[in-house]
């Protein structure tokens, strides 16, 4: 299924799906049920008969995705199947996609949209440059906190008071960078592995900082691209 929906218009949904059953060499007397089984999974049975040129984007995607089911294949490649839709279209299709996985289906996303990969996905692979640098399940990756596997940590830092002097002292600091507050929290980015977040503790509260807690952030796809990753060099 690729990024880019080409549709036929001047035809209904039923017929376009019976022309692909067609081109698949799917015996006639066959069709019907097929194309009404599709219609019935990809909820467009309610619009069997509306023309094709009429259709929103995500209804778009809808049909390209039912048309691509029609040979039942047991892969499915999809090139950013929710590039350009709705936020409703993008649920949609995010519950569409898990259903067919439990009809058995393996389904491979091709995307640059990293943080809905975390909920359609369980597996990853992150290329670049035709080099795969990271693979493996989602949770796994997320999980990772051995020394040296990330070249930086997310931190989270809690304070009593006024948080302006912690800020002034963080940034003061070798291997931290990128500090910033957001509603009396205090994140930063410390460019060594989690063994070394003691010796940072210590040196906080020997400058005087009322540390409360400090602790890594959550990890997500795009901080694991990042980190994994080193961008396009002119």
């Amino acid at each position: 299924m690729p990024d880019y929906v080409g549709v036929y218009e001047g035809v209904e949904i039923r017929e376009y799906l019976e022309f692909f059953a067609a081109a698949y060499r799917i015996p006639v007397e066959k069709r019907k049920k097929l194309v009404d089984e599709i219609m019935e999974i990809t909820d467009l049975s309610g619009v069997a008969t509306k023309d094709v040129g009429t259709l929103s984007k995500g209804m778009r995607q809808r049909l390209c995705l039912a048309k691509t089911l029609v040979h039942d294949p047991k892969v499915l490649i999809l090139d950013e199947p929710a590039a350009g839709l709705d936020p409703r279209a993008r649920i949609e299709l995010r519950l569409l996609l898990a259903e067919l996985q439990k009809l058995g289906k393996t389904i491979i996303i091709s995307s640059h949209i990293l943080t809905e990969l975390s909920d359609m996905c369980n597996s990853v692979g992150i290329i670049e440059r035709g080099i795969m640098l990271k693979a493996g399940r989602i949770d796994d990756i997320l999980a990772e906190r051995s020394a040296g596997e990330l070249s930086q940590q997310k931190l989270l830092l809690r304070v009593l008071g006024r948080p302006d002097d912690a800020v002034t002292i963080l940034r003061g600091l070798p291997d931290v960078g990128g500090v910033e507050i957001d509603r009396g929290i205090i994140t930063f980015n410390f460019m060594q592995p989690i063994e070394s977040n003691p010796g940072l503790l210590r040196e906080l509260l020997q400058r005087g900082v009322p540390v409360v807690s400090i602790a890594p952030a959550t990890q997500n796809l795009e901080d694991i691209f990042l980190n994994v990753t080193k961008g396009i060099i002119a």
